[in-house]
């Protein structure tokens, strides 16, 4: 019997042993790696920002523990956020950075954090130790917001009849004022008068000194045929009544036979100025010297016989 139990024994031990050493292996595996803490003033529930950097041979890796956002750190600690950035060429070091916000104040002990890093097959164990952690409260230990001074009661003042008077009277002036120069403003100007030109007052004239000024003025041929040529037919309608700035030049030569005032050979003449003009105008042609004091005499001579005629029709009326 007793030899039974003994063995029963040995074989408890031999089970316990077995379970044992690779947990104790793994605990004795298990690398410390300090933590970096970023220098500054941290309050209560301020991001305190740590570092650490685990060596890395592959970029096939897996990393295991409470490294999510939302997880405790201890008991008045939680991780804010979590960033891994791996190496750009292998074997290299794999950067974590960690966001932790803490609860209470003075010098805060955070406890180790187990993280195992899985890459190529192979299991790596290591505990980040953070370096105490300096945490200010919001306002210096002990210290309390000072009350308000208690106003004292205010005494009851009359109220300033003087002064809202002399506002109203102020604000009637403006208005006032604002009303005088908007109507100012508003009103319409007076129409400017105008004086009748020449071409109203006297079309003989007008037409007379129109045509010197064309013939003498340094213009160009085609400018100064087509302005000839406007001028012309603008004083056939101002005598007549006729739209002849409307008509073209053979719309023009029916218009003249309606005339029965005009003077004989006057349409001959007209026609032929106008054809010049048209030549000019449209065909880009250049007239020589003497066809231009040709042209100047035929439309002087036709203006100075329809002068001559109007003069006689008002002498007769």
């Amino acid at each position: 019997m007793r030899a039974r139990l003994a063995r029963a024994l040995m074989a408890a031990l031999v089970l316990l042993a077995a379970l044992w050493l690779p947990c104790a292996a793994a605990d004795h595996a298990a690398r410390e790696l300090g933590v970096r803490v970023s220098p500054g003033v941290y309050h209560i529930g301020s991001r305190v920002t740590l570092e650490a950097s685990l060596p890395l041979g592959t970029p096939a890796y897996f990393l295991e523990g409470d490294l999510v956002p939302g997880a405790d750190w201890g008991e008045n600690a939680r991780i804010a956020s979590v960033k891994q950035t791996p190496p750009t060429s292998f074997p290299g070091t794999l950067a974590l950075q960690f966001e932790v916000q803490c609860f209470i104040t003075g010098s805060v002990t955070l406890p180790p954090l187990p993280v195992t890093l899985r890459a190529g097959g192979v299991s790596d164990a290591y505990v980040l130790k953070v370096p105490p952690l300096a945490i200010t409260a919001l306002l210096p230990p002990g210290g309390q917001p000072k009350p308000p001074l208690a106003s004292p009661m205010p005494l009851p003042r009359p109220f300033p009849w003087g002064l809202a008077v002399g506002a109203l009277v102020l604000l009637l002036l403006v208005g006032a004022a604002l009303a005088a120069w908007w109507r100012r403003r508003s009103a319409a100007p007076p129409a400017p008068k105008v004086q009748p030109s020449l071409r109203e007052t006297d079309p003989d004239r007008w037409i007379q000194e129109e045509v010197e000024r064309l013939f003498t003025a340094p213009l160009e041929t085609q400018a100064r045929y087509a302005a000839l040529s406007q001028r012309v037919r603008d004083y056939l309608e101002i005598k007549s009544g006729l739209p002849f700035l409307e008509w073209t030049t053979g719309e023009v030569r029916h218009g003249l036979h309606r005339l029965g005032n005009l003077p004989e050979g006057s349409a001959t003449d007209v026609m032929a100025i106008l054809s010049l003009c048209d030549w000019a105008v449209f065909a880009r042609y250049k007239p020589e010297p003497e066809e231009e004091r040709a042209a100047r005499r035929r439309i002087l001579g036709f203006l100075a016989m329809a002068r001559a005629a109007s003069s006689r029709e008002e002498g007769a009326a």
